[in-house]
């Protein structure tokens, strides 16, 4: 005889509209939207659009040139240093 058990992989389980709208509220609070957004112009981008005209090269006064240069050598240094110059000894158990 063939067994008469009906066959339930295909079905699903009804859905509970509460535990639904309690796993969206819960993922939905973290996120925020904003309106307005606003650039940060005083920050340094990683990358340059070639084609911006305000990232064009211009010609530039000898103090800029300079400053920049200053500013390229101290962070060259402070790479140079590496973390272990920072502290005398290791600031969290993480550094030992």
């Amino acid at each position: 005889m063939v067994n008469e058990a009906k066959c339930t992989f295909g079905t699903r389980m009804p859905i509970d509209i509460h535990m639904l709208n309690e796993i969206i509220y819960r993922e939905v609070k973290h996120f925020r939207n904003y309106k307005i957004y606003r650039p940060n112009f005083g920050s340094i981008p990683v990358t340059t659009k070639f084609y911006a005209a305000h990232d064009q090269l211009k010609a530039e006064s000898k103090e800029y040139t300079e400053k920049v240069n200053n500013y390229h050598h101290n962070v060259a240094q402070t790479r140079a240093k590496g973390p272990r110059s920072k502290y005398p000894a290791p600031a969290t158990a993480n550094q030992v």
